[in-house]
């Protein structure tokens, strides 16, 4: 068993359309994990999609954290992408 294998692992990572957000999100997706990039710009999706293109399983979602509404809308698109199971929460966001 190796102890730091997160393969099969679903993650949500907050603040991911670029910088260190992005680079977290893709270093999951490319060691195995399923990963949901979450940003308040819009770009996230295609940021996204750059990863799914290169055969990695990630989707995009655009969340304003700073909205009790959208906040609780991530958690439920995480749970329909991951079966209702979320094993990594990176919480990147912020101003």
């Amino acid at each position: 068993m190796d102890l730091f294998s997160i393969e099969g692992k679903n993650a949500v990572v907050t603040g991911a359309r670029q910088g260190i957000g992005f680079s977290i999100a893709k270093c999951f997706a490319v060691s195995g994990a399923n990963v949901l990039l979450a940003d308040v710009d819009s770009e996230v999706l295609e940021a996204a999609k750059s990863l799914e293109n290169q055969g990695l399983r990630a989707k995009g979602c655009v969340c304003d954290l700073g909205d009790e509404k959208q906040r609780a809308s991530l958690m439920d698109q995480a749970a329909g992408h991951f079966d209702g199971r979320l094993d990594i929460l990176v919480n990147n966001a912020g101003i």
